[in-house]
């Protein structure tokens, strides 16, 4: 009787593992995002927080987007929306820093203009790794 071939038993799991492992590993970005989401006085408030692991005294990059050019579509009743997006394009542009002065909680964060001028409803970006 011929014996089985049982090496899968130990190379599955193995497999298995490490391609959870490296799943995980594709899908996490070093990059926070968040928008500011008002302006008070000389301070903006922002929609990043503890959640993300934003702490007191980082600096984050601000960038403005604007639609580039027109939709090359013609308008007309009967549009698919996927085509209408492909349609635009945007532009990002660096216009200043910040610095985190306060915590309100785990998605929303203060900060200080350090550099630039921002505004509602800017984005906010930093690609620090800790």
């Amino acid at each position: 009787m011929k014996q089985k071939d049982s090496s899968w038993l130990v190379t599955a799991p193995v497999l298995f593992v490490l391609t959870g492992f490296l799943a995980g590993c594709s899908v996490s970005h070093p990059a926070m995002r968040g928008s500011v989401v008002a302006m008070v006085d000389n301070e903006a408030h922002i929609c990043i927080g503890t959640y993300d692991g934003l702490k007191v005294g980082d600096t984050l990059t601000v960038y403005r987007t604007r639609q580039v050019g027109r939709s090359t579509l013609p308008y007309g009743p009967i549009r698919i929306p996927a085509e209408i997006e492909r349609s635009f394009r945007y532009e990002k542009t660096k216009v200043g820093k910040v610095r985190v002065t306060r915590l309100f909680d785990e998605h929303f964060a203060a900060v200080e203009v350090v550099a630039g001028e921002i505004d509602y409803p800017d984005i906010v970006e930093t690609s620090w790794t800790r």
